[in-house]
């Protein structure tokens, strides 16, 4: 215990002389001038700015500069940017990807002094960069889904330029399905792209968008190469009916995948077991080494329900120009799957009534279900039932015209027909409004569109999933009425429907006035995802009048920014017709009334199932469809089959698609007329 303490003694001694000893030391230096620690370096101050241009694909530099107050020299060193920037020396070093570009790049730059000061300068690049445009459609065959590139004859961009106009960067035509716009500023514009898909005439439509990679390409129907048949094909049945012929039955003969179907005064004959008869078929020629398919339907009606009773694929086909083939076998009987539809009638005639003008609920109603020839992994094709093109597989088909009330449509067998496809459903209720002004009479379609991968039951009944767009203005006017003084590049407004949520709007305006030299109705097609759109200026002529047209859509995974024509397995479109909006100023030589050459005309708005807008003339009938997916397009009269259809002016189009029904189905300028008949796809006049 004495040695404890005498040693505790020891260290305690011995660390205090040491403490002192340090203590003297230090103030020793410190007087000397030594322990230069206590005072800290001044920062370098930078004398560069960054460069703020930069363009994707480009060595983007930036020599740095920086002093030293106390006259060292500087260093650089990059903390922080994106990936690919480096620091040499004192130059900063960076080529933008595609994926940096027309984004906000963030940048930290570090300078140090030889004496230890330091300092940072923070900045962000935003890069022009390129917008890159595919346009590849996808075609549904026997052999899966087929792509067909489309021809990009301009793309260019519209960049919002701060005072009401619009810089214009222009791309480069490609027959490849793919083009690049380039240098385009980040922000949102207007992409305006005219292309020509496989085999077809011009498409033009403007998209509001900021995306700097977009997918034009839309699903298609058939296979797009088929060859057409100038002369058509005889088809010989010796075939074996499983289910016993009533008076009313029909057979039905088509192949969605050559675009080929009965003659439109086949099929309409007394059924007999065994068949043994000889059919025309106009279209594509069927060629099974393709993968194209041929279906054979044996349909029935009860009331107001068409269905099929049993059916029978044939894929070992080759047919010729002019030739024959021969179907042999026996039918399916089609009774593996019920539906039962229950629809919510008086839900959409309210939303369609709300339109001044309109005839509803007494319009045009019509429920089908399809089969769509593949397992659907990109969606469905809406269908048009009053085109004569082939179409998707019809399975179930009622007329719901005659009804104003909500309806049980009852257990209805079906089968879907094709070994790859799966069921949809399509309901449509459109209806008719009519315009008057200044002598004239206009008459246009409008309502509602749903289809979806759903098969319906009674337990789930088929209700409105969207509404039209609300509060709608043009240049602060009332969207609904007629309107005079319209601006030369006026802003339209509107309200979100109240029932759903859009993905994104379509509004096309189309003259009603013919405009020289080529006779056609200047016509323009805009996508949006906003509640409101400015019409860039030079494309409406002064004192001109024009019917506009506003789509509310609903896409299942579609961006209208991004994929504006990709509609997924269950979409909803509604649309409402304007009234006649008038331009300011006088109307310019080159624009001519309906009733210039002396005869009243016809002017159609048709939808096609698949696109976009452009007008188009033919004789004393001009066209544009509205598209039953929700677009525009240019219109093709129902009865021309599509190797008919011509070669377009300059200023004319042509679908992809000869439809005849949609959204908006006529619109008919009559001067000094009167329309005493009105049926669903004519409108017939007497002066």
């Amino acid at each position: 215990m004495r040695l404890l303490a005498g040693k505790k003694a020891f260290v305690f001694s011995s660390f205090r002389s040491i403490t002192i000893a340090l203590l003297l030391s230090t103030i020793a230096l410190t007087g000397c001038g030594g322990g230069s620690s206590s005072v800290s370096a001044l920062p370098p101050s930078f004398s560069s700015t960054p460069p703020a241009a930069a363009l994707e694909g480009v060595l983007y530099t930036y020599n740095l500069a920086a002093t030293d107050p106390a006259g060292g020299s500087v260093s650089f060193a990059l903390s922080s940017g994106p990936s690919g920037a480096v620091i040499t020396g004192s130059t900063l070093s960076w080529t933008p990807t595609h994926a940096q570009s027309r984004e906000s790049n963030a940048f930290i730059v570090a300078a140090y002094t030889t004496e230890g000061g330091a300092a940072v300068q923070k900045f962000t690049v935003t890069p022009n960069g390129n917008v890159n445009l595919t346009a590849v459609d996808h075609g549904i065959t026997g052999a899966g889904l087929v792509d067909y590139p489309e021809y990009f004859s301009s793309a260019e961009a519209l960049v919002p330029n701060g005072s009401g106009g619009y810089s214009v960067i222009e791309g480069t035509p490609s027959i490849l399905g793919s083009t690049t716009v380039a240098n385009v500023p980040p922000g949102s514009f207007w992409l305006n792209v005219n292309v020509y898909p496989f085999r077809e005439a011009l498409n033009s439509y403007y998209v509001w968008t900021s995306s700097s990679d977009i997918d034009l390409g839309q699903l298609v129907l058939g296979r797009q190469d088929a060859v057409w048949a100038p002369v058509a094909e005889i088809v010989n049945e010796d075939i074996d009916l499983k289910v016993t012929a009533e008076a009313s039955d029909l057979i039905d003969w088509r192949s969605p995948d050559a675009g080929s179907l009965l003659g439109i005064d086949e099929g309409v004959y007394p059924l007999t077991n065994p068949m043994l008869t000889s059919l025309r078929q106009n279209g594509g020629l069927i060629d099974s080494s393709k993968g194209d398919r041929g279906f054979l339907s044996h349909t029935r009606t009860i009331g107001n329900v068409t269905y099929v009773v049993e059916y029978q694929q044939f894929d070992s086909l080759a047919e010729s120009n002019g030739g024959s083939v021969t179907l042999t076998g026996g039918m399916t009987v089609a009774d593996g799957s019920v539906t039962d539809p229950v629809i919510k009638i008086t839900q959409f005639d309210a939303i369609n009534a709300s339109v001044p003008g309109s005839d509803a609920p007494n319009g045009f109603k019509l429920f089908q279900l399809f089969d769509a020839g593949y397992p659907g992994e990109e969606g469905f094709t809406a269908n048009d039932p009053t085109a004569i093109d082939p179409g998707p597989i019809t399975l179930v088909t009622a007329s719901l015209s005659q009804i104003n009330d909500d309806t049980d449509l009852g257990p209805i067998p079906f089968q879907v027909e094709s070994t790859t496809g799966i069921p949809f459903m399509q309901l449509s209720d459109l209806d008719y409004r009519t315009i008057a002004s200044g002598g004239s009479t206009y008459v246009g379609q409008f309502g509602y569109l749903i289809v979806s991968s759903s098969v319906p039951t009674s337990a789930s009944p088929i209700v409105p999933v969207l509404g039209e767009p609300t509060a709608v203005k043009v240049d602060g006017k009332d969207f609904l009425a007629n309107q005079s003084n319209v601006s030369l590049a006026p802003q339209i407004t509107w309200a979100p429907p109240t029932i759903g949520a859009p993905t994104g709007y379509e509004l096309t305006i189309m003259s009603t006035v013919q405009s020289l030299p080529y006779d056609s109705y200047d016509t323009y097609c805009f996508y949006t995802s906003e509640n409101n759109l400015s019409v860039p200026p030079g494309l409406l002529q002064p004192g001109t009048p024009y019917l506009f047209f506003i789509q509310a859509m609903s896409y299942q995974d579609g961006s209208i920014e991004k994929a504006p024509f990709r509609m997924g397995k269950d979409y909803a479109v509604t649309s409402e017709m304007s009234g006649l909006m008038t331009t300011t100023g006088s109307s310019s030589s080159a624009h001519k009334g309906p009733s210039a050459t002396g005869a009243p005309k016809i002017v159609r708005v048709n939808p096609d199932a698949n696109g976009r807008i452009k007008p188009r003339h033919t004789g004393q009938q001009i066209g544009v469809e509205l598209d039953l997916n929700g677009r525009l397009r240019p219109a093709v009269s129902s009865f021309l089959h599509p190797t008919l259809r011509g070669h377009p002016s300059p200023s004319e189009g042509f679908p992809r698609e000869a439809i005849g029904l949609t959204l908006c189905l006529l619109i008919a300028a009559v001067t000094s007329a009167t329309a005493v008949e009105l049926s669903f796809s004519v409108l017939m006049f007497s002066a």
